[in-house]
């Protein structure tokens, strides 16, 4: 280490003091805009608050130096060259962290707009007049009651020959059964009328009828004819369903002619929408944290100049040094306060 008059060491030493000052600043105030001062949850709340609290705990050691002797001095500087360190390190983990929250919220945004992308929007099953078994349904897979309304359109019958031939629609052939009408699966509604049946029983029937479905319950429709006797039918019906915020409000997915409500179209917009700001958080914050990693290093190196001075001084008291430092006490508090960081 060069050697120096006191006038030329002191001059140094204020430098480096307000060298220290500014880095240090610099690395506290790590996010000079409001840009992150937004809701904060799960592991972003997390990181921010810890930081803000190891940030105060460098705070209060920078703080402390003026008032302390030169070995207790030098204890604390190290306990804030220790402090930097560990949020240095710290940074360097998040920023990793908030990569791989980024890289998930951009895997499922893109999940999410495939779904709006590729899901189906048809509203409409075919019943065949003949099919008993494997009958199309409907089910609410939303976390909500929906209101179901149901047109069907088309011609069928329940039987191969006169009156149970005729050709009717999904109103059915009244009439037509006679004593035959004890024997159909429904004995309280027509035969070759359509029937929206829940939990084995009547839930509604007829051309168009309207009902409401609770999260998770599922409807089957169903020629109403004797049971077993449903081969020799003929014909079939359209049956189109809406639903009371409109059929476009909502997506359905399909296997076969087994339908499920299953997303609302302001649901996956709002869920889109979500996403997209997370991925903006979670960038930012990456940034945030790995820009905090470099800066750091400059902040350790002055550290150490500060050391190799103070050695020189013997001292962190001496008059020029301790005005700086009341400054600096001033400034950091004044930022501190300003300091983006929610609770």
């Amino acid at each position: 280490m060069s050697v120096f008059t006191d006038k030329s060491l002191l001059s140094k030493a204020k430098v480096v003091w307000k060298t220290l000052v500014v880095v240090i600043l610099s690395v506290l105030l790590f996010a000079p805009t409001p840009a992150l001062a937004l809701d904060y949850n799960g592991t972003l709340q997390t990181y921010v608050s810890n930081t803000k609290v190891e940030i105060d705990g460098v705070l209060t050691s920078i703080k402390k130096l003026p008032n302390q002797s030169y070995e207790n001095g030098k204890t604390t500087l190290a306990e804030i060259d220790s402090k930097l360190h560990k949020i240095q390190t710290d940074a360097g983990k998040n920023a990793k962290v908030f990569q791989n929250l980024s890289a998930q919220a951009q895997k499922e945004y893109e999940q999410v707009l495939n779904q709006i992308n590729q899901q189906d929007t048809s509203t409409s099953l075919i019943l065949p007049a003949y099919q008993e078994t494997n009958l199309p349904s409907l089910t609410n897979g939303l976390n909500n009651p929906v209101s179901v309304k149901i047109f069907a359109e088309g011609k069928w019958n329940y039987g191969s020959q006169s009156p149970f031939s005729t050709l009717v629609n999904a109103n059915g052939n009244p009439g037509s059964a006679g004593r035959y009408q004890a024997n159909l699966r429904f004995s309280n509604v027509s035969p070759a009328a359509l029937v929206t049946v829940k939990n084995n029983k009547v839930f509604a029937s007829g051309m168009q009828h309207s009902f409401e479905l609770l999260p998770s319950e599922i409807v089957f429709f169903i020629n109403n004819d004797a049971v077993g006797n449903y081969g020799d039918n003929s014909g079939s019906q359209t049956i189109t369903y809406y639903f009371s915020n409109n059929d476009k409000n909502y997506f359905f997915s399909k296997n076969g002619n087994n339908v499920t409500v299953q997303y609302s179209v302001k649901n996956l917009e709002g869920e889109k929408q979500r996403l997209a700001n997370g991925i903006v958080l979670t960038n930012k914050i990456s940034k945030l944290c790995d820009d905090l990693e470099k800066r750091i290093n400059l902040a350790k190196e002055k550290t150490g100049n500060v050391k190799e001075y103070a050695i020189a001084l013997n001292s962190f008291s001496d008059p020029d040094i301790l005005s700086e430092i009341t400054e600096l006490n001033k400034f950091v508090a004044d930022l501190t306060n300003n300091l983006p960081l929610a609770t």
